[in-house]
């Protein structure tokens, strides 16, 4: 599975579990112990919101995942998902931390918009979309997009509650 696909997934569990209010199913044999912990994500000082944040274990292996999406606040909320089941906090350990944020190009359409336009219409959209998204600044600098070129790394503990990341730190 590609990263990106983890961390779509890892968002619409999480984003789930938000609109539902609890942990899903039945605890899974194995799943770790998990510790409440936030990432928040500021672009120049502003929280920055729809970010995809994703941890990943190292040197521990498990058939968990972590990750969460910042809000308006910039506060991600982190979850601990395995199948079904989702548990809020995060298994003590080190991380690599990967943040995604996908652009808003000014050419894209609702979806009511977008299903009444005939397929013509929507293959210029598209190539509309995409021009505009080609010439729009990144919001977030491409080395903390892949867990290869990811510097960004935190350790989860008791004692650890939330870590702040300032995107402006890992601009060229």
């Amino acid at each position: 599975m590609r990263l990106t696909t983890l961390i779509l997934v890892l968002c619409f569990v999480v984003s789930f579990s938000y609109i539902v209010g609890c942990d899903g199913g039945k605890k899974p044999e194995g799943f770790p112990d998990v510790i409440p912990h936030s990432i928040v994500v500021k672009n120049n000082g502003s929280a920055e919101d729809k970010v995809a944040v994703a941890l990943l274990p190292q040197g521990a292996s498990g058939a968990w995942a972590v990750g969460g999406e910042t809000i308006g606040d910039g506060r991600a909320r982190l979850a601990t998902f395995q199948g079904t089941y989702t548990q809020f906090g995060v298994p003590a350990g080190d991380y690599k931390v990967i943040l995604t944020k996908s652009p808003k190009a000014p050419s894209e359409l609702s979806e009511q918009e977008y299903i009444q336009m005939s397929l013509e219409e929507r293959e210029a959209n598209a190539r509309k979309v995409g021009e505009e998204l080609k010439n729009m600044p990144k919001i977030i600098p491409d080395v903390l997009t892949t867990a290869s070129k990811t510097p960004l790394t935190i350790t989860i503990s008791k004692d650890s509650k939330e870590t702040v990341v300032e995107l402006n730190d890992y601009k060229n």
